[in-house]
């Protein structure tokens, strides 16, 4: 059986000229907002820097459709997995306060070619709350670093300086109406890859669905302690899916403004996760908790066969590597 509509393996990258300058310039100015956060909150991620939960878990492979057997995939089977979930935010808050939600998969005990050269010994999937990164490039990201990081206010001016009375005021509001998506907790929430990465020869996106757990009302008011209530005494399990690139108008790989549109390119399951029942609050649970926040979680920590895609992705490369030093991890 294949997939229909079939997938298409005529997928680009566009690369600038000034591509390797801007990154580094980029990163330089990440770098400096990351070593002011850890003056005042010790050493720390520039993002996601607010670790809610470490926990260990399994992947069990589960494509069928020769499309879906590509990389880690591509054998039935099941490996050991390590989750992050954290806030989005550079700075630490309380959880009633509206974020951006990560979800760092990092799939372990495997061997193959890496995205950066050489072998590689994990495959990292770092996911979020969003289905689409919501920005045209990493200089439009770029420039809204600092002002985020100065509150509102700051970024207000910055958006209506860059684009006007008008269409910076939109914008602003459509910034603020993201980041304030209602948002029910870990074990409930889809989370995406926002950007495409290789799968074999294709090019596609990812998604975590969550599969059988109820929401509860009370989660939003403490992520961790929802998490450890529901470990304590059941497994978490989620579906994770792929989407597949089709042409450059309808899934395209430099332009990450929207999400892919499912009704022409639809999800396909290809492995199933499960965070097993587990006391995240134990000795045990707090040393690997320990463990995973001192860990690097990066999208190029990747087989070659997925590595990322786009000029975002490859500017994360530069940032991640910048930020995991200014840490101490890297």
């Amino acid at each position: 059986m294949t997939l229909s509509p079939e997938p298409s393996t005529t997928w680009t990258e566009e690369v600038g000229p000034d591509e390797e300058a801007r990154h580094r310039e980029l990163s330089e100015r990440i770098s400096r907002l990351q070593l002011r956060l850890n003056d005042r909150f010790g050493p720390g991620r520039a993002f996601h820097r607010q670790q809610i939960a470490g926990v260990h878990g399994e992947l069990t492979i589960t494509a069928s459709e020769p499309e879906l057997r590509q990389g880690l995939f591509s054998r039935t089977g099941s490996k050991p997995v390590v989750v992050r979930m954290s806030h989005g935010a550079i700075a630490p808050h309380a959880d009633v306060v509206p974020d951006i939600q990560g979800f760092a998969l990092s799939v372990r005990r495997i061997s193959g070619p890496g995205a950066l050269g050489g072998r590689t010994n994990r495959q990292d999937f770092l996911l979020i709350n969003r289905p689409a990164f919501g920005l045209t490039s990493s200089r439009e990201f770029g420039d809204l670093i600092e002002p985020v990081a100065r509150g509102q206010a700051a970024l207000a001016r910055h958006l209506i300086a860059a684009h006007g009375p008008v269409s910076g005021s939109v914008e602003l509001a459509r910034l603020t109406a993201d980041i304030a998506r209602p948002f029910s907790g870990f074990a409930t929430a889809r989370f995406h890859s926002a950007a495409p990465i290789a799968f074999g020869d294709y090019a596609a996106q990812v998604r975590l669905v969550p599969k059988g757990a109820g929401r509860r009302l009370t989660a939003p008011l403490d992520f961790h302690k929802d998490l450890a209530q529901r470990l304590r005494t059941d497994d978490l399990t989620y579906e994770l899916q792929v989407q597949f690139y089709l042409d450059d108008k309808t899934t395209p790989i430099e332009d990450l403004r929207h999400s892919w549109p499912t009704d022409a390119s639809p999800f396909h399951p290809v492995a199933r996760l499960t965070l097993p029942q587990q006391d995240i609050d134990s000795e045990q649970g707090q040393d690997l908790a320990k463990d995973v926040e001192t860990d690097r979680f990066d999208p190029w920590q990747a087989l070659a066969a997925h590595r990322p895609l786009g000029e975002v992705m490859r500017a994360r490369r530069a940032a991640y590597y910048s930020s995991a030093k200014n840490r101490g991890a890297g």
